[in-house]
């Protein structure tokens, strides 16, 4: 009780909620242009970002997790980096081309499994993580190197009108890809191997298609993951826009969702996936206003056991978010479908997602969701959030979040909650998270923030973590994290 009560001060000191319209942008980087041969003009730019963060329970909502921890108990803290070094060529008007290096480590791959993995440690660089080195004296470890560099993004991309007489473009290589809202598809982290093609035949339209690479096996066989869309926007005004999509995942070896998945069923030879997206976003006089439709058809198929699964996930989310300066108060509505695995109908709303946070620090972040993933997005989850933020001063903003949130299904992984005795539950209630944020600009590209959660744990984990240990010692999740970022 006297964590929860010092958690709940250090929320308090720091604030309410951020608008949740968008993920807070990037600081713009001043960058200067160097001339290079040809009359090429090349930019150089960039980022160091270094952040600490401590979290609770969020492996397993276990406050006696076998794997221990700090005090004996599921509790992680860790300092990491992120060094990125961006390089633009802008050949002519028309032509450019885009190359960004990081310094950083990916996640290890998620194994499938219950409520045993989780606790996000997030994509950078984690310090002190070497072995042993040949230095004298009696500790041997430090002095190592940084991670290498590494390829995130390198793309070229070609506009203009005399491709096919209108106004059209071409970008290929690694890229970031989200597709319509994001809500279905959104790698924009380490990015994807793509092709995309657009044309803008008429002011305010967009309209574009797009291949994407998932998974290249063989190469002289049948056997990739790969993704197709179809992307229209049009922005009727500069104050409303609407949009569609048509996406394809089409898994010639295994199932839609991949390797790693919290669903039990039996993985395919072959899966086709079809999400259908709707948005439209509006502000009108100053009240801005979004909503999003996503759904899915579309199945796969046993070649072994002709056993056949049928997709039928479906995902809405809308909002509003109104500034009385210096404050902006918002409220966002989610709901991701679920699946009781009663059927052949796979009833969770699939996502592909990058992992970052989405909705909720801890919850959609930091731990698994009602439907067995990390990072996964809008599955087997409804929330109500209600956010305000503020500029409480030149520099500094505070915010923070109520969510409230309940499983669309009393099922975890694609199967339904049960007692040690084995009969089913009912309790959907997944909990009430808390989150802050305070961001403070120090200096020109210069920032500090602070971030953290707290998720006050319903009933939906406490029978999850019961029913897989055969007693009951769950634990509220909560995590911190702050940092100090330099972009140029």
């Amino acid at each position: 009780m006297k964590k929860i009560i010092i958690f709940a001060a250090a929320l308090f000191l720091l604030g309410f909620a951020a608008s949740s319209f968008a993920i807070q942008a990037e600081i713009p980087a001043d960058s200067t242009a160097a001339i290079a041969k040809g009359g090429t003009q090349v930019t150089i730019g960039g980022e160091m970002r270094f952040r600490g963060v401590t979290m609770q329970n969020t492996s397993d909502f276990d406050r006696l997790t076998a794997s221990g921890g700090a005090f004996g108990k599921s509790q992680r803290m860790t300092y990491e980096g992120r060094i990125r070094l961006d390089v633009e060529a802008k050949l002519s008007p028309n032509t450019k081309g885009f190359i960004q290096l990081e310094a950083g480590e990916p996640l290890a791959s998620i194994p499938d499994s219950k409520l045993t993995t989780g606790g996000n440690l997030g994509e950078d660089m984690t310090w002190g993580v070497g072995s042993a080195r040949s230095y004298g004296g009696t500790y041997r470890l430090g002095d190592q190197k940084a991670n290498e560099m590494r390829v995130i993004q390198a793309w070229i991309q070609h506009q203009g009108s005399g491709l096919i007489g209108v106004p059209s473009y071409i970008k290929v290589g690694h890229q970031p890809v989200v597709i319509g809202a994001g809500v279905f598809y959104s790698h924009n982290l380490y990015n994807d191997d793509a092709i995309i093609v657009g044309i803008n035949p008429i002011k305010g339209l967009d309209i574009s298609a797009l291949t994407v690479k998932l998974q290249e096996n063989l190469t002289n066989s049948a056997d990739d993951q790969d993704l197709y869309a179809f992307v229209i926007n049009y922005a009727i005004n500069k104050d409303i826009s609407v949009g569609a999509d048509f996406s394809m995942l089409d898994s010639q070896n295994g199932s839609a969702w991949g390797a790693s998945s919290g669903f039990s069923q039996t993985k395919s030879m072959w899966s086709h996936l079809y999400n259908i997206g709707l948005n439209a976003k509006a502000n009108i006089q100053g009240l801005k206003l979004y909503g999003t439709a996503d759904f899915q058809a579309g199945g796969d198929h046993n070649n072994t056991s002709g056993s056949n699964w049928k997709y039928r996930g479906y995902a809405l989310t809308a909002g509003a978010a109104y500034t009385f300066a210096p404050v902006t108060l918002s409220l966002d509505l989610g709901y991701g479908s679920g699946d009781s695995a009663t059927d052949n109908k796979i009833g969770t709303f699939l996502t592909s997602q990058s992992d970052v946070v989405h909705y909720t620090f801890v919850y959609d972040y930091m731990t698994v969701n009602a439907a067995g993933n990390i990072a996964g997005g809008l599955q087997n989850t409804m929330y109500v959030k209600l956010g305000a933020g503020a500029d409480v001063m030149k520099g500094l903003n505070i915010g923070g979040s109520l969510t409230l949130l309940n499983a669309a299904k009393s099922a975890y992984g694609g199967e339904l909650v049960t007692t040690n005795a084995g009969s089913p539950v009912s309790h959907k209630y997944i909990g009430t998270e808390l989150d802050t944020t305070l961001t403070y600009q120090i200096d020109k590209g210069l920032k500090y923030f602070v971030e953290g959660g707290y998720l006050f744990a319903g009933r939906f984990f406490k029978d999850v973590t019961a029913a897989s240990r055969g007693t009951d010692r769950y634990s509220d999740p909560w995590a911190i994290r702050h940092g100090i970022q330099l972009n140029f």
